[in-house]
């Protein structure tokens, strides 16, 4: 609770919330922990700014009336021989300590995460509306 008091400059917890899914504009986003979505893993996403993220939850700032999300930053790694073949759409990453706060208005797009082992973990862009389709 700490760091949603620093991030949101609320000393009165009562005026935040945490939240694991959002609707923002026509996207619905979600959290790592969002029960209804172990089946589909949609809780990847990639930044205005490039990076790609992994939410782990939603806050909601009452008095700022807006909404954050607290994410893990992954790494791409380009080692993978799939990296160039693909268009980039299938990116092998690695999760990272650091954990961000940013507003959801920064997240651009979302992403599916394939986890196939503990060493190997996908974020994969859809390149078309067809395969956004699949994330709805």
């Amino acid at each position: 609770m700490e760091l949603i008091k620093t991030v949101t400059l609320e000393q009165d917890t009562s005026q935040v919330s945490k939240a694991l899914g959002v609707q923002y504009g026509q996207e619905k986003l979600y959290a790592q922990d969002y029960k209804r979505m172990k089946k589909r893993v949609c809780h990847v996403a990639l930044t205005k700014t490039g990076e790609i993220v992994s939410i782990r939850y939603f806050i909601f700032s009452k008095r700022l009336n807006s909404v954050f999300a607290l994410a893990q930053v992954v790494n791409l790694n380009n080692d993978c021989f799939i990296f160039s073949k693909a268009g980039h759409h299938i990116l092998r990453i690695n999760e990272t300590q650091y954990i961000v706060v940013m507003p959801i208005v920064e997240i651009q797009e979302k992403l599916f995460y394939l986890k196939i082992s503990e060493i190997l973990k996908f974020a994969i862009r859809m390149p078309n509306i067809h395969g956004h389709g699949l994330l709805k």
